[in-house]
């Protein structure tokens, strides 16, 4: 049982912390403290290869159920779907009915944030898939604009460029395909070079 609220609260907070920024969260009564608590539950990953399919599929319903509360700054329903995520979740505690509104916003502004980046670098890859290096330009800019590729790629190389990432991309397919999953493509493994130590 113990085993069961670990893993369900190291998902919990790791998804927000991700989701919500909750590492730089600066509500009131959400201070650097509670913060660490995100930060010390970077295992998630391995917690969650440890749950079947259907304990995830469970999980990611509670998650959503939190997510949407947040998005919806509704603090009653955020309570309900938090407790049922972890009914021994440390932020049922350090986030209040007073506190809740900047938590939210919070968490509102990261969603916001990462759409916007979404969105940015879909139009860097719509204008690769088109070979439109004005586009590209555009959208690469728009993305970042200190972006070292900017200087690099030219109109003259672009095509090459463009090359490259259709290549790379079959290349990982291949990988994918074979069950090796990226492994070998340049990478040392055990001191052996490219495609050794597999």
């Amino acid at each position: 049982m113990k085993k069961k609220y670990i893993a369900t609260g190291l998902l919990a907070l790791s998804v927000l912390a991700v989701t919500a920024g909750a590492s730089t969260v600066s509500a009131a009564g959400f201070n650097a403290k509670t913060s660490s608590l995100f930060n010390k539950f970077n295992m998630h990953s391995q917690v969650e290869a440890s749950l079947t399919a259907d304990q995830k599929a469970a999980l990611k319903t509670k998650m959503d159920a939190v997510n949407a509360a947040l998005a919806a700054g509704d603090y009653n329903a955020w309570v309900t779907a938090e407790t049922a995520l972890n009914a021994k979740s440390p932020l049922l505690t350090k986030i209040t009915a007073t506190t809740f509104p900047a938590y939210a916003a919070k968490y509102q502004a990261q969603v916001a944030k990462q759409t916007d980046q979404k969105n940015k670098i879909a139009a860097v890859n719509a204008a690769i898939t088109a070979g439109n290096y004005s586009a590209w330009v555009t959208a690469e800019t728009a993305l970042n604009a200190k972006s070292n590729l900017l200087t690099k790629i030219t109109a003259d190389n672009f095509g090459q460029y463009t090359q490259a990432i259709s290549l790379q991309k079959q290349a990982q397919t291949i990988m994918t395909n074979l069950g090796l999953n990226g492994k070998g493509m340049g990478e040392r493994e055990e001191g052996f070079g490219m495609g050794r130590g597999l």
